[in-house]
């Protein structure tokens, strides 16, 4: 009996057939996961360094805005010296200050600070409390620009007390950030100008994964500029290098530089002040801090 012979093309066609459909499946998964191996040929194997974390504390003298979500605290141990400084900078002398800084919701923040200063003569406190309004204004808070709006008290080194309103802003680039603020005090003491304003500006860099440098600015009463009866004596400037070292939920943060009264008033108040508006035109300030994020 003849064996029947095998059908070479029907075999050949069948398994031509599973060849194509297996390509295709392959192509298809192929094609499926080229984006995702885009995006990995284009990410870096590691991250590049960015611009200080949101929780971090970028700057000594100008506070910005923890991360945006409830429950993000930030707790800051300061020391440090001022000499013929001013408020923001701090007391006449040596001393430190604590500060805590956290989210109550994703936009209002609550930051507290209680500073002391003391030299060969006395010992001064100072006391201030402030709810931030933070909004991200470009496609929600995970934008790197956001704007503030402020609100407190302060009782500052000369035992005066003010009312106090702030507006901020600032943007993260992907290795920088800018930063701006400005406060407005109205003291509650006779004789002093109906609004002090406090100026501070900053720009920082990162120079490695865990480490930030840059520059800070503070500008007090500077309508003494072209205001010739400012009542506080005249425009007050304190510009110096700030930078940190981050590791993990630690920080430490240090600035200083030189304090200089760039103007002077014909008409000088007789509210009590810490620095005397008589004193040299120079002067320093420098302040270290630690801050611990959670």
């Amino acid at each position: 009996m003849r064996r029947p012979t095998p059908n070479i093309l029907a075999h050949a066609t069948e398994g031509g057939s599973c060849g194509v459909r297996a390509a295709t499946a392959l192509a298809a998964t192929s094609l499926l996961a080229l984006p995702a191996a885009q995006a990995g040929a284009q990410a870096p194997l590691t991250a590049p360094a960015a611009s200080p974390a949101p929780e971090a504390r970028p700057y000594v003298f100008l506070v910005t805005p923890t991360a945006p979500r409830p429950g993000a605290w930030l707790a800051t141990a300061e020391a440090g010296y001022a000499a013929q400084a001013f408020q923001p900078i701090g007391g006449e002398g040596v001393g430190p200050a604590l500060s805590l800084q956290g989210q109550v919701t994703r936009a209002l923040a609550l930051f507290v600070r209680a500073g002391a200063a003391a030299d060969a003569r006395t010992t001064r406190t100072s006391l201030e409390g402030e709810l931030r309004l933070t909004a991200h204004p470009f496609a929600g808070a995970g934008t790197g620009t956001y704007v503030t709006l402020g609100a407190g008290a302060l009782r500052a080194y000369d035992a005066t007390t003010a009312l106090r309103a702030r507006v901020g802003a600032g943007h993260a680039f992907a290795r920088s950030r800018v930063d701006a603020d400005v406060a407005f005090d109205h003291v509650l003491a006779a004789g002093r100008d109906p609004v002090d304003v406090v100026t501070t500006l900053g720009w920082m860099r990162a120079v490695g994964p865990r480490a930030h440098l840059g520059v800070e600015a503070v500008g007090q009463d500077l309508e003494g500029f072209w205001d010739r009866e400012e009542a506080e004596g005249g425009a007050r400037v304190f510009l110096g290098p700030s930078g940190g070292v981050s590791v993990g939920a630690w920080q430490v943060s240090v600035s200083g530089g030189p304090t200089l009264r760039a103007s002077t008033s014909g008409r000088v108040s007789d509210a009590p002040r810490p620095l005397s508006t008589t004193a040299g035109r120079y002067g320093l300030g420098l302040r270290t801090a630690i801050s611990y994020g959670w």
